[in-house]
């Protein structure tokens, strides 16, 4: 039980349920725009354990390429604590990276019929290079929390791209007739982009000052920018029912097509909630830090479930949710930071 115990933590075990929501909504926000035949819900399942395998290699590779700083500042992890052995988990990271860009990029191209090459051929090595750059090279660098949304961006634009993306970039006809506008759904892709940004870099408040490690914990200053980045992030999708109901006549919810002010209320009570307990926590310290972490990274699968609730039926919403609660049995007993 220890060896297991150890191996879901070092992939970050309850996080993967957040990736699988991602994944989730982004196919049920194309499946809204048109039907979805029984071919490309089997390229959906295969890329997505591609993706899956692309996330823990991100966080395998993470603590592989991070175990120096761990040695010194988180021994109990399971590289450092010796539970898994470097090149175990050096050998198990870079077996995951190759096969989570075969599996994740080539079902659009053999599965479905496509003409030409699919987006995902570009997106999923894409995508690879990102998580490496991020781990080996831009972590610690100004760059790293913008890679690490970039990561998360790309794995929702993976899936989208099962639609063309020239018709998703409004350079074709949309499911509602109209031509020249960008699709909505876009606004996911990028939202997630900046709002797991800013968390990234709150996050890196986690940490108490070691300059033995040349770690230094940081300042006010950049505590409030990071909040302010994921709030941006959230304020994004404001505009989404009302921009939805104008690419798609009648695919927005009632509820937000009649009151468009719930929408805005969500979004609002989100982010004011989430800034205020990451400033709250940011000063009683690490680990209150790691807790508001936690907590904002969770923040996504209400993202997911409100944006599929635009504009799905309630029975997608609750597969969010379902995966949300998994998430948080998960997170009991294994670290998600």
């Amino acid at each position: 039980m220890k060896k297991l115990l150890a191996r879901l933590q070092l992939v970050r075990f309850p996080n993967v349920f957040a990736i699988l929501a991602d994944i989730l909504t982004a196919a049920f926000l194309t499946a809204s725009l048109q039907n979805v035949s029984p071919e490309r819900w089997t390229a959906y399942g295969i890329s997505g354990i591609g993706a899956v395998l692309l996330y823990w290699a991100g966080m395998i590779l993470n603590d592989v390429f991070d175990v120096q700083e761990d040695s010194i500042l988180r021994t109990d992890r399971p590289i450092p604590s010796g539970k898994i052995s470097l090149e175990t988990a050096r050998r198990t990271g870079w077996i995951f990276l190759v096969f989570g860009v075969l599996l994740a990029g080539l079902p659009a191209q053999f599965v479905l019929p496509v003409s030409g090459l699919s987006p995902t051929l570009f997106i999923a090595p894409l995508l690879a290079a990102c998580i490496l750059l991020y781990d080996a090279k831009l972590k610690n660098t100004p760059l790293g929390p913008f890679f690490m949304g970039l990561c998360r961006g790309l794995n929702v634009l993976l899936f989208l791209s099962f639609r063309p993306l020239a018709e998703l970039a409004g350079m074709g006809v949309s499911a509602g007739g109209s031509c020249g506008n960008p699709s909505p759904i876009l606004l996911y892709p990028l939202a997630l982009t900046i709002y797991i940004t800013g968390v990234t870099f709150y996050a890196r408040c986690e940490t108490e000052d070691a300059p033995e490690a040349g770690v230094r914990r940081p300042g006010t200053g950049a505590m409030l920018f990071s909040v302010l980045l994921s709030a941006a992030g959230l304020a994004l999708l404001i505009q989404f029912p009302s921009m939805m109901a104008e690419y798609y006549p009648g695919g927005i919810s009632p509820i937000f097509q009649a009151e468009p002010w719930r929408w805005t209320m969500l979004l609002a009570f989100l982010m004011l909630f989430l800034a205020f307990r990451s400033i709250v926590s940011y000063f009683q310290g690490p680990i209150a830090t790691r807790n508001a972490v936690r907590q904002a990274l969770f923040t996504v699968f209400l993202m997911d479930a409100a944006l599929v609730t635009a504009v799905c039926p309630i029975g997608c919403t609750l597969v969010i949710f379902a995966l949300f609660f998994c998430a948080s049995f998960a997170g009991k007993w294994v670290y998600s930071t």
